[in-house]
């Protein structure tokens, strides 16, 4: 079959498109030819996954999301290369119309990445809550416009969708709340998949905490940093490393610099945190929002046992709570503080976690997301 991947951009490092290179070697390997359209590249990018030679990629005329030359350019592509399924990747960049500006021949999967109240959350809390109240009082409907768009737009890649993907079950509820949809028949889930190389050979652990993920305001480094503040005059055998880089680098090292936090080492970005997983015991993962948490099954899959917010229901996908990582109830610094200190102090109980962390996420095996895939095909023909 002739499959299509759209995205917004590609390559570039995050999520999204990192499942799209490891499908598209999955698919390509299978016999499938394989073609990725988007629009833009991350500067420098290097893809933590390298692509199958096979792949075709291919880049829109005009980086504009939605415009004349990129429709044309999408449908032209689709006809050409006798695509027979698109997988539109849906990052809430809203290029959908490139796609559904005419009915696509063949069938088209939606799959979207992240929870579906997550665009609303979003520009919910990436402001100060000063800021927010103001806002509120200035535009009072506000909430109401953003849940009415997001609703709009969910509605419409619903009707244009053969099938509609999320990444876990738990979010058909949130899904039929914001779109108001009652027959949601399209509707499936399949987690995002994790690569064998993924897994490093067990060694010898070190007294190391690890945040690894992208610095910005969502991934709640600002909640994490005063706590290791604390547990760093407790427990000087410990330490802290922050693996990612973004908008919070300059706030993340004036606080470490105007706070005196000892023992936090910034390592920016890195295209593989493997390593990193493989020699630090626990992760922390404060995130706001998220829609997976891949980086939650790569830390377990090295047996570094995650401490994480309960602020997304599929996170109950990947944790089970005392018996491979730590839930948090969202937003309870407190409690967080807890959850870890818990871990210091009881070794034992860490490390046998760490051993179920390993052996929770062979459920999410490219081998294992692949079938459901191939079946979800296989359903569509």
């Amino acid at each position: 079959m002739n499959i299509l991947f759209y995205l917004h951009q590609f390559p570039a490092i995050g999520g999204i498109e990192t499942v799209t290179a490891t499908m598209a070697n999955y698919f390509t390997a299978k016999g499938h030819s394989v073609t990725i359209v988007s629009h833009i590249s991350k500067p420098n990018a290097q893809e933590t996954v390298a692509l199958d030679a096979r792949v075709c990629v291919l880049k829109m005329p005009e980086e504009d999301r939605v415009s004349r030359a990129n429709t044309a350019f999408l449908q032209k592509t689709l006809a050409e290369r006798d695509i027979k399924l698109v997988i539109f990747q849906d990052s809430y960049a809203e290029i959908e119309k490139n796609l559904f500006a005419r009915q696509v021949n063949g069938a088209a999967i939606v799959f979207e990445h992240s929870c579906p109240f997550y665009q609303f959350w979003h520009h919910l809390t990436r402001r100060p809550f000063v800021f927010r109240v103001l806002w509120h009082l200035r535009h009072p409907f506000w909430k109401w416009r953003r849940l009415a768009h997001e609703g709009a737009r969910k509605r419409f890649l619903y009707e244009k969708a053969t099938r509609y993907v999320l990444l876990s079950n738990r979010f058909f509820g949130e899904f039929r709340a914001v779109t108001h949809l009652w027959d949601t028949r399209k509707l499936r889930a399949i987690p995002n998949p994790i690569l064998s190389s993924a897994f490093r050979p067990l060694r010898e652990k070190e007294n190391e905490i690890v945040f690894a993920s992208s610095l910005n305001w969502d991934k709640g480094l600002q909640r994490v940093l005063p706590i290791w503040k604390e547990i760093a005059v407790r427990y000087p055998d410990w330490r802290f490393t922050i693996v990612g880089d973004g908008e919070m680098m300059g706030w993340a090292k004036a606080y470490i610099r105007d706070n005196h936090v000892e023992r936090v080492s910034l390592e920016g970005y890195r295209t593989d945190c493997a390593e990193y997983f493989a020699r630090a015991k626990i992760l922390v993962y404060p995130s706001s929002r998220d829609g997976w948490g891949l980086i939650l099954v790569e830390a377990m899959a090295n047996g570094c046992v995650p401490v994480a917010f309960a602020s997304y229901s599929a996170v109950r996908d990947i944790i089970d709570d005392g018996k491979n990582g730590s839930l948090v109830p969202a937003y309870d610094l407190e409690a967080y503080r807890d959850a870890i200190l818990n871990y210091i102090v009881s070794p034992d109980e860490l490390e046998e976690q760490a051993s179920a962390a390993r052996r929770k996420v062979l459920e999410f095996s490219v081998e294992k997301i692949g079938h459901k895939w191939d079946a979800l095909i296989e359903e569509i023909r």
